[in-house]
């Protein structure tokens, strides 16, 4: 289960204008600019995590997908859990099953998953 993520894992600061790649990990905009300059090979680039190739679109960094739901959560905004409802605030979100999950359902989550 992919769950999200509160700190950009390159600077491991807060996430700032969050870009999401195609393996669904995110970065920072200016993170993942510095890391592709460093990295980029005949147009590709492979992500600091997972180590999956991704294409970078013609018009670079800036162009891959801004990942709202980080932004959303770095704003303050609350999510809650999609199975216990309103009373539950999420910890995670399941990318797998597109959930938002508290703590509780995580851990259930994750065992039906057999992670």
């Amino acid at each position: 289960m992919a769950e999200r993520q509160h700190k950009c894992s390159i600077c491991n600061d807060s996430f700032k204008n969050p870009k999401l790649i195609p393996c669904h990990h995110s970065f920072c905009l200016n993170c993942l600019d510095d890391y592709v300059r460093a990295h980029l090979r005949n147009g590709r680039f492979n992500c600091p995590i997972c180590s999956i190739g991704v294409e970078l679109p013609k018009g670079g960094v800036l162009e891959l997908q801004s990942n709202f739901y980080i932004d959303d959560t770095v704003s303050g905004e609350k999510f809650y859990c999609d199975l216990c409802g309103p009373k539950n605030v999420a910890c995670s979100r399941c990318l797998d099953c597109e959930e938002n999950l508290c703590m509780t359902c995580c851990y259930g989550h994750k065992k039906i998953e057999g992670e």
